[in-house]
This record gives C-alpha cells, sequence and structure tokens, in this order.
C-alpha cells in the first residue's frame, strides 16, 4: 500500500526517535534529490549562520503520520553549503515552489504548491499544481502524477 503525504504537512511535526520516544526536533525543511525525485533529508535546523545543517537522511524515516516522524538512528550535520551549492542536485523543497511546469508539448500546467510523496520510499509522486489564486478558488488546484511524462526537472534551476 502506497502512503501518500505532502511536504507542507511534514513542516513543523515532530521527530520522533523510534527506540526511546523521544522527540528529537521539528521539522524546519525537507530536502529533495530532483535527479531521482525523491526525499533525501529532513531538516532540524539550520547552526552557525545557515553553514550547516541538523538533518536526518529520510532512509532513516520508519514511518510518518499527522502526529509525527518516527525515525531511527541519530541527527546528522550536513554542511548546507556544499549539499545546497556543490551536489546541484539537491534542493530545498522551498526552491521548487512556485515554479512554472509546462508539459512537453509547452503548454502551462501550472505552479508548484505542493508536492506529494510516496512516505515509504521518499519517491515523489505528484505535484499540487495552481493555476493562480482566482483559479483556485473557482475551480481548485489539482494534481499533476509524475508518471504522466511530463519533464519536470529542467524547471528546478
Amino acid at each position: 500500500m502506497i502512503n501518500i503525504f505532502r511536504i507542507n504537512d511534514l513542516i513543523d511535526l515532530p521527530v520522533i526517535d523510534s527506540m526511546s520516544a523521544q522527540k528529537l526536533c521539528s521539522i524546519k525543511d525537507v530536502i529533495i534529490d530532483i535527479r531521482e525525485y525523491r526525499v533525501h533529508a529532513l531538516v532540524c535546523r539550520e547552526k552557525v549562520l545557515g553553514r550547516s545543517l541538523e538533518a536526518m537522511p529520510f532512509k532513516n524515516v520508519e514511518s510518518i503520520s499527522q502526529n509525527g516522524i518516527w525515525v531511527k538512528g541519530s541527527i546528522s550535520h550536513i554542511s548546507s553549503r556544499s549539499l545546497l551549492t556543490k551536489q546541484k542536485r539537491f534542493k530545498s523543497y522551498q526552491h521548487v515552489l512556485g515554479k512554472l511546469i509546462r508539459s512537453h508539448e509547452g503548454e502551462s500546467l501550472g505552479v508548484i504548491r505542493d508536492i506529494l510523496f510516496d512516505t515509504d520510499t521518499g519517491i515523489i509522486k505528484a505535484y499540487e499544481l495552481s493555476e493562480g489564486y482566482i483559479d483556485d478558488f473557482l475551480s481548485g488546484r489539482h494534481i499533476v502524477e509524475m508518471k504522466s511524462g511530463h519533464s519536470l526537472l529542467s524547471y528546478y534551476h
């Protein structure tokens, strides 16, 4: 069974150690691997003027619910400069929000407002798109699944 979760819903969720049941931190950001279309790490806190991150690799996540994120292992210190600058494949999810998406035919599909991913694998399954505030109000946002053949990678840069 695939469990889908919105990245925006992860923000401020507590991270809980599955062995001790102790709260480790709260999620402040999510790092995405834009080449593999998956969640790479969950960021708890920035340290020393944003030069390093306290983050949990997604591979350590055991489960995600609306009540929290259960993890095994410890929080790692990651250099944000090397992660986000030198390795262009990793982006903060906030960098992806607001990007215009087009189909292969060049048709505008909308602007990314949220990212939906599989909580078991971290693989991005779909994007929630908006065509503007008036359209959101009149017809709502729409979901574009990754398997629909839209190439979204080029729009991250």
